[in-house]
């Protein structure tokens, strides 16, 4: 396909990282993932606001030590308490700040700040979904034949992705979650292009070219049969303009 018509439907090459790259840190994949549990669990806006604010508080007092914030209750029954007591200091706070009028501006500011940070986490989670591993064991989903150590920065992937956001939860909840269930977007999250947009069509042989152009001929497909002849090339003999 041309680059053009990639970058006009949004599909990005992705960025290759390895162990010691900046921004993929352990430190910085365990605060997105507990932010991630954060959202998944609370109902609304306040409550991601306020567990937020708890999280932060446990981990500046190095209280958390697992991968989740469940794990680290399970570890220490004792947080389930700390929680409780931190989600009561607050509330006293606010009433106090009731008392003298000035809660809902208190408020104001706590929400703003929050919106901007989870503006920031969603900005890192779409551009986290374009990132691959430089180098790793790779397995053919084919023939599942295993190879070592394979250069994945060498396949120069681009990459088309669809998130939660894009599908209408709201007026067809069921669509997401036929998806998830059917492994299958629905039709029309489909990728459309016409002919100009195809490049080529790159094959392994002289002979599968042949008879790729021939079933082209006989059937109904995305190319025309006029311009398959040039565009069903062999790999060997293709140079990416």
């Amino acid at each position: 396909m041309t680059k053009e018509w990639s970058m006009k439907n949004c599909i990005s090459p992705v960025c290759y990282v390895h162990q010691n790259s900046r921004g993929v840190t352990n430190d910085y994949i365990r605060l997105k993932n507990r932010f991630r549990e954060i959202r998944e669990n609370a109902n609304d806006f306040d409550t991601i606001v306020l567990d937020y604010m708890i999280f932060s508080l446990l981990a500046d007092d190095e209280k958390l030590k697992s991968e989740s914030i469940a794990e680290d209750m399970l570890l220490d029954p004792s947080l389930k308490d700390e929680v409780t007591r931190l989600e009561n200091e607050f509330c006293d706070y606010k009433s106090a700040l009731d008392r003298h009028g000035i809660s809902n501006q208190f408020i104001r500011y706590i929400r703003t700040l929050s919106k901007r940070i989870i503006d920031l986490h969603n900005e890192l989670e779409y551009r986290d979904s374009f990132m691959r591993i430089f180098q790793d064991d790779f397995e053919c989903p084919s023939n599942k034949t295993l190879v070592k150590n394979k250069v994945l920065y060498d396949e120069r992937e681009w990459r088309s992705i669809k998130y939660v956001a894009d599908f209408d939860l709201k007026s067809n909840p069921d669509e997401y979650e036929g998806a998830i269930k059917n492994c299958f977007l629905p039709q029309r999250f489909n990728l459309k292009f016409n002919d100009d947009d195809l490049v080529a069509v790159l094959v392994e042989s002289e002979k599968v070219r042949k008879e790729l152009i021939e079933f082209i001929k006989n059937e109904s497909t995305l190319i025309p049969y006029k311009n398959a002849e040039s565009k069903v090339v062999e790999i060997c003999k293709f140079s990416e303009q």
